[in-house]
């Protein structure tokens, strides 16, 4: 390689036999020092541009892995059941977990119902054949429940007009540990999140005492009324008509409640999950009763005891029965509940006699 000063020379034994003045000469070898010192200049600079650039790529390599590691942690407080939801690695969609807001809480130093992970970078749902436990279908989305070795859980969510994109959860076996995997759009992955955390927290408190039941809760007098039945039976419509024609009510939630039983004291608990009705209260009443709606073409109402107070309860709560850990708390907290408390069977018009009657029956 010719080096810098090598040039100098050989250039400047070019030039100097046509120069014959010394002055000339001394202005020739001036412009090319300055010409060789321009060239040093040049180098350095392209030295240091490339480091500059490699620390500059360096630096957001490293930041890029550091947000895959970093965690966006949020703690929530349901029924005095507290669990935690962990974004791992992404930011959460606009308006996503909206009606957790009111259950938000810092985090304690207790043992969590179950830590849930969303989209964490070490998760990749596992796509080969799956023992099939059942399926179903709701509101235009199916679902697949798989079992998966170890006792856990597979569930995928399938929006039925875009097949393909699907939204995955995985879970241990009681549901304390669970990974979520969203794909499709914003509404579709915000739809799948909550349904998959309300899952888990059903199915991991199954054993705590604690149920989540499909009904609508007015709350009146210091006490909670819940109104069960079948979809489309008309428990929206009965908690609104106590809410329009009976003083002191108030809708505690109108979809998916949680019932506690602690010893002898059975107490109902608003939830972020309400339906079409976006009632997310952070409230609780002690039960004042259940009443199992049926449509008749007259109203009337009876009491139920025992094995026939059981069965009005259970087919409200969120269960799976081929799951005996499962089962067995459902089980065993219903049978508690039946003793407990006051169960009634209400056959009804959709109008404010109604409830009138249930109100004067189960109002005591």
């Amino acid at each position: 390689m010719i080096g810098l000063e090598s040039i100098h020379t050989r250039c400047f034994s070019l030039i100097a036999p046509s120069l014959r003045t010394s002055e000339v000469q001394h202005a020739v070898k001036k412009n090319i020092s300055c010409w060789a010192g321009g060239i040093r200049l040049f180098s350095y600079l392209c030295m240091i541009s490339h480091a500059i650039i490699f620390r500059v790529w360096r630096t957001l390599y490293n930041l890029g892995k550091k947000m895959e590691s970093i965690c966006i942690r949020s703690c929530y407080c349901v029924a005095g059941q507290v669990f935690e939801v962990d974004f791992c690695g992404v930011s959460p969609s606009v308006g996503c977990l909206s009606s957790f807001e009111p259950f938000k809480t810092e985090r304690v130093s207790v043992d969590l119902l179950f830590l849930l992970k969303v989209n964490a970078s070490d998760f990749y749902p596992r796509e080969e054949p799956l023992p099939k436990i059942t399926d179903f279908s709701v509101d235009g989305v199916s679902y697949l429940i798989s079992g998966l070795p170890g006792g856990g859980y597979q569930y995928r969510l399938t929006e039925e007009k875009n097949p393909g994109t699907d939204c995955y959860l995985e879970s241990n076996a009681d549901f304390s540990k669970v990974c979520v995997c969203l794909g499709g759009s914003a509404l579709l992955q915000n739809y799948a999140l909550s349904n998959f955390i309300m899952m888990a927290y059903a199915f991991s408190a199954a054993t705590k005492g604690t149920l989540l039941m499909h009904a609508s809760v007015i709350a009146h007098g210091g006490r909670g009324y819940l109104f069960l039945g079948k979809s489309g039976t008309g428990k929206s419509t009965h908690s609104r008509l106590w809410l329009e024609h009976i003083s002191d009510t108030e809708l505690l939630n109108d979809d998916n409640p949680v019932v506690r039983v602690e010893g002898s004291a059975v107490t109902v608990y608003g939830s972020p999950w309400s339906g079409k009705t976006p009632c997310y209260k952070n409230k609780s009443v002690p039960v004042g009763a259940f009443v199992r709606l049926r449509q008749k073409p007259e109203n009337e109402i009876s009491g139920c005891v025992d094995a026939l107070a059981y069965a009005s309860l259970v087919p409200s709560v969120s269960n799976m029965m081929w799951d005996d850990r499962v089962n067995d708390g459902i089980c065993s907290s219903v049978s508690a509940i039946a003793t407990l408390c006051r169960v009634y069977v209400l056959g009804c018009l959709p109008d404010k006699e109604a409830a009138f009657l249930c109100h004067d029956t189960v109002v005591k």
